[in-house]
């Protein structure tokens, strides 16, 4: 009938037990269905049915909005913009069916949807980056503000040149290590820390660390005596720190697949997992820093720092069987590399001559952080004087 005969005036229904003024409204023209209206009013928690003419399992109002009449889109499986979602899916997450990347952050949905990102937001993680730049040109983690974990946004990382999938980068260009070297180390200062290299340490490895010195000097090089930073804690308690990362990093398959590891690497695991604490691991961090930014200032007096590799000659590898078992008995083996495998600063061993055993005695240089290509020239100009040119017969 005429939908003015709907009324003019205001109507009272009850609802939830209570009275409810409807203002009535006149229309020019159509049809009321009065069964649907009023029961819609009379019952707040009544949903109207939704309205499918085109069978297409999707609702005829939203491939209106969406796609501007009912034929744009077939059915409701169907893939209308070929972006990995189906049409129904597009319907159930919000997501535009004729817009194969509705957010426009260079995924297309059905890319999102794997990725667990938002496809309608073009920074799921808002780390300043979108989702597409993530996967696609930065391989950072779309669902992480902070891929690597280092505190900072990976938006950040990249505005600034630092790389947001290592912790460890550096803004620093890589310098030319192929570049001409010095002729010799007129101007160049090495520093001797003497009872660190003579301490505990076996005559004949003194005796190659003198003849080091040496060559050093014949160079043009000065030699200076100084004192390195208290290390001891460092060089004793390393089982701690490497047992520890060393677990973080195999923590995807130890101890899930511990049968599958060696003797020796299932210890350090099981020592790292389970014996080291937090607490002696934490105590540590705090002497690494410590050392690094104590030996820092002892590089910034001299070039390099001279010292032994071990304190003893190179054992032959039938002797290298046994374990070290928690970390104690390897400690004396580590005295000249432990500590700057914590402080970061970079060392070069150097082959000397041959004991009388006919294995090869060594020394290293210590050079300041990003010293590098100084180090290598350093060490290219003392090489050359030494003409260390034995090579083993491996054939």
């Amino acid at each position: 009938g005429n939908a003015a005969a709907f009324g003019g005036a205001s109507t009272s229904l009850a609802a939830g037990g209570g009275n409810t003024s409807l203002r009535a409204q006149a229309f020019l023209s159509g049809t009321i269905n009065l069964e649907e209206g009023l029961m819609f009013f009379a019952n707040t928690n009544y949903v109207p049915g939704i309205v499918d003419d085109d069978g297409d399992g999707l609702p005829d109002a939203w491939e209106i909005l969406n796609a501007g009449d009912l034929d744009a889109l077939d059915d409701g499986e169907a893939d209308a913009d070929a972006d990995g979602l189906s049409d129904t899916a597009e319907f159930e997450r919000g997501t535009n069916p004729l817009a194969a990347d509705t957010d426009e952050d260079g995924l297309d949905d059905g890319v999102e949807i794997e990725n667990n990102t938002n496809p309608l937001q073009a920074d799921s993680d808002s780390d300043g980056l979108s989702d597409g730049e993530e996967v696609n040109e930065h391989g950072t983690n779309p669902t992480l503000a902070d891929t690597d974990a280092d505190g900072y946004l990976d938006g950040d990382e990249i505005f600034f040149g630092f790389d947001p999938n290592d912790p460890t980068s550096l803004k620093a260009e890589v310098p030319n290590y192929l570049a001409p070297s010095a002729q010799d180390l007129t101007d160049t200062v090495v520093g001797v820390d003497w009872s660190y290299c003579e301490g505990g340490v076996e005559t004949s490895v003194q005796e190659s660390t003198r003849i080091a010195v040496e060559h050093c000097r014949d160079t043009g090089a000065q030699i200076v005596e100084i004192t390195l930073p208290e290390r001891q804690e460092l060089i004793e308690r390393w089982m701690v720190t490497c047992s520890v990362e060393c677990a973080f990093a195999h923590r995807s398959t130890y101890p899930s697949k511990a049968s599958e590891y060696g003797p020796s690497l299932r210890r350090l695991l099981e020592y790292g997992s389970e014996k080291a604490t937090a607490l002696e691991y934490a105590g540590l961090e705090r002497a690494r820093e410590r050392f690094r930014h104590e030996l820092d200032s002892v590089l910034s007096s001299v070039d390099v720092v001279l010292s032994p590799c071990m304190p003893m000659c190179p054992p032959r590898v039938d002797s290298m069987g046994q374990d070290a078992g928690d970390g104690g008995d390897a400690a004396p083996m580590l005295t000249f590399t432990a500590p700057f495998d914590y402080s970061g600063h970079p060392t070069l061993t150097l082959p000397l001559d041959l004991n009388t055993s006919g294995l090869p005695r060594s020394f290293q240089l210590i050079g300041p952080y990003l010293g590098e290509r100084r180090l290598i020239e350093i060490g290219s100009v003392i090489e050359s004087a030494i003409g260390f040119d034995h090579h083993p017969n491996l054939g």
